[in-house]
């Protein structure tokens, strides 16, 4: 995405893909992108950004099918798409993800320019153009807003992804084009700007991945990188002078003065007694983990062995195509073998092939805990898998046992699969950029895994009537829910005498609040939750969280202040969470009595993604540009389809589930051509078959063509489908009259005097 190579960063272990390309020949052809411009908003802990590119199609043939992969923060909510072509402003609507494709089908099948996008991931999302006509640019523009992350210092981290690094695909999953394909294009360069409003006044801006100027003004910042290639992604921190202070914002649609999202966001401070930990670091050796990820990963490594308390007890599991374990079983932390695993660690190499993770999970799951002990696992890789879904699976289920907190490494880390680890595992996730500290992150983590599961965790939205029940009821404690004592520690780290609240019941209406069940409580680390206010309720005065912990619960109670925020932003987030909820399983509908089914959670995704105007796994973006011009028509099927079967909806696969007739079905991006050789008879007979049975049997009635429009010449006036342009003989014009000497100039033929008119 607006990388070095404009779709691609090419390394010696693979590539990124993102861009507009299509196949011609049967290898992915990039359209030449002229021009990116990224302008985000940036308000406390969240961004909205735009995304523009300008991409030219140079050829003389108009491009049927181009497709268009870019990769986002994984928490990202794209709620707008549109394109520019021609003068003309095509805005994308979201509707269910079958029916937005028959609708790009059907378009592109008559001839019209169509846009579709889809996500292919979380963190990977593509969007594909139909009729895209030559010498022709077209400006493409997404939004999106994302939740940003906040370091263990405190600084708040803004992301802009810029690659998608192909994935491997273990034996016996299924390959993912669009994770798989190698494309490379020429140079581009991108212009960023970024508006930073902030609750408190801003101490710093600093980028350690590339040069930036920042101009500070109190609360508020812009950020500007001019005319830079993106060969890794942009990252950049802000510093703020009250960056942990606790609070509570609602936000009110401009459109819609009922429709109110509230947030909650707050970085608790307290100390409890450490549990004792057994640590299994599972690394990464994989070849795409080669050059500066591997020493990373090392490096990590190291610090984490020497940060681990004395009665610790660890093991180092390294994987690739095959997975090694340093020791049978975890063994306890001594000075032999810590030096033991220092030189273990000093021989690592990127040298175990492909990326295999679930196998090496599945060992570690198989081993025994020692007695007494918690298993917290680390996970350091570059997550460039394709079975991700089927890891966050084996996670969740392990999950009330062993906790996982994962280590994202490089510039191409799938946020997807290392974020997810986190969630699933009731962790934590960092990543480490190519010269980026990462003392401070990987100490953080050390001590996350030290502490107590915190995960009953309530939520106390204040609301009144039967939506006041905003989230799953904690577990009561051994003594009984009245057993609570009067005096108890905060999660602000102060005391207060004020008791705990009683649990309330279960909700009979669906809870407002996302995630439904609340992330664990860490020390240090900032934990957000979102709520609905239900329509014609008051705002509440105060907000409460309370946490179980074996030393008692922690509980804090936040004002909520009576003015309200405009905008969409958190009405965003607030779908995007409620969405991942459907997705990952813990949403309402998979605490309710009777377990959905799939159908009943594509419902509830489709929903929300219509409210809310948010691409998902069930809803895409499509927009129909009108167009007067004659259908195009597909060629017949080859042999020599299979790599554009993978890659482009538009194949007989599809025309067939959508009856799509085949008079109506679209050319394949084949650069205007039919790309067969002379030996092909077969295909070359079927289309002539296929033009003679589209030709009329009179002359066909004169029609407006609009291919001069877009630089080609009108078809023949006795066909009216590309097949028989390709396959009829050339197409002559009658020999005009000769006027004899001395006679009258002979008349124009009619064709030529409507040209004129």
């Amino acid at each position: 995405f607006f990388s070095a190579s404009s779709t691609m960063v090419v390394r010696p272990n693979g590539c990124g893909i993102a861009g507009l390309w299509v196949i011609v020949a049967g290898t992915p052809t990039p359209i030449r992108l002229t021009g990116v411009h990224v302008g985000a908003q940036m308000i406390d802990c969240a961004s909205e950004v735009t995304v523009s590119q300008r991409f030219c199609n140079d050829s003389a043939a108009t491009r049927e099918d181009a497709c268009y992969v870019f990769p986002l923060d994984e928490q990202a909510a794209v709620f707008a798409f549109e394109a520019q072509i021609n003068g003309e402003v095509v805005v994308g609507e979201v509707v269910e993800k079958e029916e937005a494709r028959r609708k790009y089908i059907q378009a592109v099948a008559s001839g019209d320019g169509a846009y579709l996008m889809e996500q292919d991931k979380p963190d990977v999302f593509e969007m594909r153009l139909g009729n895209l006509p030559p010498q022709t640019e077209v400006l493409i523009t997404i939004k999106y807003v994302t939740h940003l992350k906040v370091e263990s210092d405190g600084a708040i981290r803004f992301l802009l992804p810029t690659s998608v690094a192909p994935r491997y695909t273990p034996a016996g999953a299924t390959a993912v084009p669009s994770e798989s394909a190698t494309v490379t294009t020429a140079a581009a360069r991108v212009d960023v700007q970024v508006d930073v409003e902030m609750p408190s006044p801003i101490c710093t801006v600093f980028s350690e991945t590339h040069r930036i100027r920042s101009d500070i003004t109190g609360g508020a910042a812009r950020v500007t990188l001019e005319a830079a290639e993106l060969d890794r992604d942009f990252v950049f921190n802000v510093t703020i002078a009250a960056p942990h202070e606790p609070r509570v914002c609602v936000e009110e649609a401009p459109d819609d003065g009922e429709s109110r999202v509230a947030m909650l966001t707050l970085v608790p401070h307290f100390k409890l007694q450490d549990v004792l930990t057994e640590f299994v670091f599972v690394i990464d050796r994989s070849g795409s983990m080669g050059g500066a990820k591997i020493t990373s990963a090392k490096s990590t490594l190291k610090l984490l062995l020497q940060s681990l308390p004395d009665h610790a007890y660890f093991n180092i599991v390294s994987f690739g195509s095959r997975y090694e374990c340093l020791f049978g079983q975890s063994v306890r932390y001594t000075e032999q073998t810590f030096r033991q695993a220092l030189n273990a660690v000093e021989r690592m190499g990127a040298d175990f092939g492909g990326t295999e993770i679930l196998r090496p999970l599945e060992a570690v799951y198989a081993m025994s805990t020692p007695a007494g002990y918690a298993r917290s696992i680390f996970v350091a890789t570059d997550g460039q898998v394709s079975n991700t879904e089927q890891v966050l699976e084996l996670v969740r289920r392990r999950c009330p046992r062993t906790r996982v907190f994962s280590l994202g490494i490089g510039a191409n880390a799938s946020h997807h699969l290392v974020d997810g680890l986190a969630r699933a595992g009731r962790g934590t996730a960092q990543y480490v950029q190519d010269g980026e500290r990462m003392q401070g992150k990987v100490v953080q983590q050390l001590k996350d895994a030290m502490q107590p599961a915190l995960n009953d965790v309530v939520v106390d939205w204040g609301l009144k009537g039967p939506a006041a029940a905003t989230g799953p009821v904690a577990s009561a404690s051994p003594e009984g829910p009245e057993a609570a004592p009067a005096k108890k520690k905060s999660l602000l780290g102060f005391f207060t005498n004020k008791t705990a609240p009683a649990p309330a019941p279960a909700p009979a209406v669906p809870p407002p609040q996302a995630p439904f069940v609340p992330p664990p409580v860490f020390a240090g680390s900032r934990f957000t939750v979102y709520c609905a206010v239900p329509r014609g309720a008051a705002l509440p005065e105060s907000v409460t969280v309370t946490a179980a912990t074996p030393e008692g619960p922690l509980d804090v109670v936040l004002p909520v202040p009576p003015a309200v925020h405009y905008g969409r932003v958190a009405h965003r987030l607030y779908g995007r969470a409620q969405i991942r909820d459907l997705e990952e399983g813990s949403s309402y509908l998979h605490h309710a009595a009777r377990a959905p089914s799939a159908a009943d959670v594509r419902a509830a995704v489709v929903a929300l993604g219509r409210q809310h105007s948010l691409v998902s796994a069930h809803t895409s973006f499509v927009a129909v540009e009108k167009r007067t011009r004659q259908p195009v028509l597909q060629r017949m099927w080859t042999p020599a389809d299979r790599f554009q079967r993978d890659y482009s909806p538009i194949t007989p696969h599809y025309f067939q589930r959508y009856h799509v007739p085949m008079a109506a079905r679209p050319c394949s991006s084949y650069g205007g051509s039919l790309g067969l050789r002379s030996s092909d008879n077969g295909p070359k007979l079927s289309m002539l078959r296929e033009a003679r049975r589209c030709a009329p049997p009179t002359p066909a009635p004169a029609m407006e063509c609009m291919a001069p429009q877009y630089g080609a010449p009108p078809p023949p006036p006795a066909f009216s489908c590309s097949a028989a342009a390709h396959c009829a003989p050339p197409h002559r014009p009658p020999a005009p009259p000769v006027a004899r000497p001395g006679s009258a100039a002979p008349p124009q033929p009619l064709q030529q005097q409507q040209q004129q008119q």
